[in-house]
Order: C-alpha cells, then sequence, then structure tokens
C-alpha cells in the first residue's frame, strides 16, 4: 500500500485502506501496549483518512486515557 501511494498521493482508495490498516494493527496493540504508543498510531492513520470513524473514536478514548492519573501507581510520599 504504501509503494501505491508513493505512485499517487491523491488516491482516496489506497489512503482509506492505509487508514483501515494501521486502525486495526492499533486495535490489535492496544491491550499490549501504552496508550501513548497506539495513540501515535492512530494519529498517525488519521493522516491517511481524517473521518475514519473507527480512528476518530479510538483516538478520543485513547486521549481521555492518558489525560488520567495512572490508578495502577501508588501515590508519591513526600517527605
Amino acid at each position: 500500500l504504501m509503494c501505491a501511494l508513493n505512485h499517487d498521493q491523491t488516491n482516496r482508495s489506497i489512503r482509506e485502506a492505509l487508514a483501515e490498516r494501521h486502525y486495526q494493527h492499533a486495535v490489535v496493540v492496544r491491550g499490549k501496549s501504552e496508550p501513548s504508543s497506539v495513540f501515535e498510531i492512530v494519529d498517525k492513520a488519521l493522516a491517511y483518512n481524517a473521518k475514519h470513524e473507527g480512528l476518530n473514536k479510538l483516538h478520543t478514548e485513547l486521549a481521555d486515557e492518558m489525560s488520567k492519573p495512572n490508578a495502577d501507581q501508588a501515590p508519591v510520599k513526600s517527605d
């Protein structure tokens, strides 16, 4: 797909296919990686298709996750 995109940057079907491929990758990686890593994948994918519904939803969810304090971390004690 990247080779095809290099030949025709304006081909909508190629850009949509790339966005979908990145979306599927982000969904799989989401449970295995830090939200910031998945956010990077989603952010790059949106450059191919900014209207991809799943990517936009995932982008919002990840941004919310990253903005909340991590509940798994113990509070830092100050002396």
